[in-house]
């Protein structure tokens, strides 16, 4: 059954009912590497007991030094399984920012991979910190060939941390993009991750048939909610691009059905979709080109208007995807304001396309507004209230704020009914 209290207890409850299915994938061209589900709870639990053997308390933060690979989302889980949460920072960082980090948030002990010895051992002298732990050497990569695993079965500390864990308990603290600052970094409970993940995927009716590619900063709360979270608690398949792969390239290798993606990736999609329909070949080829056209451009034609409307429609949707995108039917936009085309070039595909509000404070998604907006169109995170202010700032109330990271920080005040400012404006309404 289900168990969606935290990310731990889904993922070990996904591991028993969908153990051999895949959950990761690292689309790198043609040598794609391969993560079911039993997989990803077992690299989770081998971390979870090494530090829970090592005295890892409740509550404790656990630096987690690291690029966005795989094996630093299956330690993030293992971290929280034990009852701490993971403070993420990329494998580049100084080893003296590693130590001010450590200093300031209280964090003692690092996990690294991709890092240099000598860099973790730098960072461990300056900030006094144990050894790096290291997790062993991974599975085989091929679904289902991983060491066995009796996922019905735990070490009972373990079966403890997670009876214990709760929508309140800390689960992932991020980090500036620009440095390593901990004052400036937010702390992301669980409830801010299994709450939002859930309102996602269900707003964009995703389900396990799906492959989730998050095209998104992962130092962003946007990301790490309505993206990965959002994924692995619909059931579906999170895509992976390779560090060296141009983002677009592995979105037309991957073929996704669902993307999340900033602003930015979100207009090259666009522009992208528009060349490979101009550059179709054959009769359904310049069919989709006209029918792409007349969507986004409708024109005095020698056909009839109905004739038109009914050849669009008929090439329209799926047809168009096949020429362009493959099975991508769905798409969330954040982290700014997309641009005017990018959502008319997608719509004109088929693709439905939703735009994301908020910011780190508020866990990165306010609200999900449909495109075109339409009255009452808005979706709210459960236990969340909204209101815009007459200068168009939009205010948030409830669980979908975020904690500061820094300790002995605080969030913005907020007003007498409860409501914080996002600092965003809800721009797309037209």
């Amino acid at each position: 059954m289900m168990d969606p209290r935290s990310i731990p207890t889904f993922v070990r409850s996904r591991s028993r009912t969908l153990g051999p299915k895949p959950a990761l994938v690292l689309a790198a061209g043609g040598e794609d590497r391969t993560w079911t589900w039993a997989d990803t709870w077992l690299h989770a639990r081998t971390l979870a007991l090494r530090l829970l053997d090592d005295g890892l308390a409740e509550g404790e933060p656990v630096l987690l030094w690291a690029d966005d690979v795989p094996e630093a989302l299956f330690a993030e889980v293992g971290v929280q399984a034990a009852g701490g949460y993971a403070i993420r920072l990329p494998a580049a960082t100084d080893p003296g920012d590693v130590a001010a980090v450590s200093r300031a948030t209280g964090a003692r002990r690092l996990v690294a991979f991709g890092v240099p010895d000598a860099a973790r051992a730098d960072a461990g002298r300056v900030a006094d910190l144990p050894g790096p732990v290291v997790l062993p050497p991974a599975p085989p990569a091929a679904p289902g060939q991983g060491p066995a695993l009796d996922p019905w079965s735990d070490d009972p500390r373990l079966e403890e941390r997670l009876s214990r864990q709760g929508p309140d308990s800390p689960a992932l603290g991020l980090l500036p993009a620009d440095r390593p600052d901990p004052s400036r970094g937010v702390l992301l409970s669980q409830r801010n991750l299994v709450g939002i993940g859930l309102a996602v995927a269900a707003t964009l009716q995703a389900g396990e048939e799906d492959a989730w590619w998050v095209a998104a900063p992962w130092r962003s709360a946007f990301a790490r909610t309505a993206g990965v979270a959002a994924a692995w608690l619909s059931g579906g398949e999170l895509v992976l691009a390779a560090a060296s792969d141009e983002p677009i390239e592995t979105l037309w290798r991957a073929r996704p059905s669902i993307v999340v993606a900033g602003s930015a990736v979100a207009e090259s999609l666009a522009r992208r979709a528009v060349s490979e329909v101009e550059r179709g070949v054959g009769m359904s080829g310049r069919l989709a080109c006209w029918a792409f056209h007349q969507a986004l451009r409708p024109s005095r034609a020698s056909l009839p208007g109905h004739l038109r409307s009914a050849l669009a429609d008929a090439l329209g949707g799926a047809g168009l995807r096949e020429v362009t995108g493959g099975r991508l039917s769905r798409m969330l936009i954040g982290d700014g304001v997309p641009g005017e085309e990018a959502p008319r070039h997608l719509q004109a595909l088929g693709i439905r396309a939703w735009a994301a509000t908020g910011n780190d404070r508020t866990a990165g998604v306010v609200t999900l507004q449909e495109l075109p907006s339409t009255a009452g169109g808005a979706t709210t995170v459960p236990g969340t209230r909204t209101r815009t202010a007459a200068d168009g700032e939009l205010w948030v109330e409830g669980v979908s704020a975020a904690n500061p990271l820094h300790r002995g920080a605080s969030t913005p005040p907020p007003a007498a009914d409860g409501f914080r400012a996002s600092g965003l404006r809800r721009t797309l309404d037209r």
